[in-house]
């Protein structure tokens, strides 16, 4: 099963990525997007995350007032059985139970440092669904797994070895 992991620049430098909420095409989904491609519906699954994220940034923003603001997802394949159904209102949730390895993940998204004024925008007016919009509009970059430190050097989590 495809994953998209909801992030911060820190999760960059972990061993693994910890059990969280994730997003996926989940049946509930297909059934609700009936007739949809499946590259439409991982699409919704991905934006999902991608609002995850902000709001996970949003939470750390004071310890990590110095950073970027950047969104960041992950994605990875798992096995069905590493998650299960979430307790939340999005139909794209599923719950992460263990924790994954880098050698699962496809890919590393992560916001352009242009975004950064509208991120912090929405960040400041949460209940703004104007900013939300416009943060929505941003699109994120897409880097192989193998830029994983390179990107976390940029984002300021890493030193360059």
């Amino acid at each position: 099963m495809r994953i998209y992991i909801p992030a911060t620049a820190r999760d960059l430098v972990a061993a693994t990525l910890s059990p969280r909420l994730v997003h996926a095409v989940t049946p509930v989904l297909a059934r609700e997007l009936d007739g949809e491609s499946q590259e439409y519906l991982e699409s919704v699954a991905f934006d999902a995350a991608t609002d995850d994220s902000l709001e996970l940034i949003a939470a750390a923003l004071p310890e990590d007032a110095g950073l970027p603001v950047r969104r960041v997802v992950i994605a990875a394949d798992v096995d069905d059985a590493a998650v299960a159904a979430a307790d939340d209102e999005l139909v794209t949730a599923v719950e992460l139970r263990e924790a994954v390895g880098w050698d699962r993940v496809v890919s590393i998204h992560v916001d352009h440092e242009l975004s950064e004024p509208v991120l912090r925008t929405a960040i400041a007016h949460p209940d703004s669904a104007e900013a939300a919009d416009a943060a929505g509009e941003a699109k994120l970059l897409w880097f192989d797994v193998s830029e994983r430190v390179d990107l976390a050097v940029e984002l300021g989590v890493a030193a360059r070895a």
